[in-house]
C-alpha cells in the first residue's frame, strides 16, 4: 500500500517546492504573488502530474496494464500533494514573513479595477467588482488565502489529471 502512492508523493512533493519556487520568484518582483502573476506558473503542476502518471505507468508491469482510474488517481494524488505542500509554504509565508501581502494583494487588485473603469463601457459593474474584493478583503484570512491556493490546484488538477489518464492508459499484455 505505501509503494501505492510513493510515485505521486514524490512528484507532488517536488512540484510544491517547485510552485512555490515560483511564488517566492514573483514575491521578489513587485507583484503580487497572489494576484494575476501568479497564472504564469499554470505549467508547473501540468508537468508534475504528467510526470508523476508516465513513471506511474512505467513502474506498472506491462502484463497488468495501465487503466484509466490508476492513472487519474496518480495524477490527484500528484496534484493534492502539490497544492496542500505549496498551500502549508503560503500560509507560513504570510503568516510570519510577509504578513501584509494579502492586504497588498487585495489593494492591487482595486487599483486595477480602477484603472479598467475608465476603459470599461460600463463602470457602474466595475464598481460592483470593487465593491466585492472589498467585502472579500475583510472577510480573508491567511487560513481562507492558504484554502483558495489548495482549491486551485485541485481544480485544475481535474481536467490535467484525466488528459494525463486519457494519454496513459494501456491495456494489458494478455488482453
Amino acid at each position: 500500500m505505501g509503494d501505492r502512492f510513493q510515485i505521486a508523493l514524490y512528484y507532488g512533493t517536488w512540484g510544491g517546492v517547485a510552485a512555490f519556487g515560483y511564488f517566492f520568484l514573483i514575491w521578489l518582483t513587485p507583484y503580487s504573488p497572489l494576484g494575476m502573476a501568479r497564472f504564469g506558473g499554470f505549467w508547473i503542476p501540468i508537468v508534475f502530474i504528467m510526470l508523476a502518471v508516465y513513471k506511474k505507468l512505467k513502474a506498472t508491469a506491462a502484463e497488468e496494464g495501465f487503466f484509466f482510474g490508476n492513472a487519474f488517481l496518480t495524477g490527484m494524488s500528484t496534484v493534492l500533494v502539490l497544492g496542500f505542500l505549496k498551500a502549508l509554504l503560503v500560509y507560513l509565508m504570510i503568516g510570519f514573513v510577509d504578513t501584509g501581502l494579502v492586504a497588498r494583494t487585495h489593494a492591487e487588485t482595486i487599483t486595477w479595477l480602477e484603472w479598467t473603469r475608465s476603459l470599461s463601457p460600463d463602470p457602474e459593474k466595475i464598481d460592483e467588482q470593487i465593491e466585492l474584493v472589498k467585502e472579500a478583503a475583510a472577510q480573508s484570512s491567511n487560513f481562507t488565502t492558504a484554502a483558495s491556493e489548495i482549491n486551485l490546484y485541485f481544480m485544475g488538477g481535474i481536467p490535467i489529471s484525466l488528459l494525463a489518464a486519457l494519454i496513459f492508459k494501456r491495456k494489458p499484455l494478455n488482453g
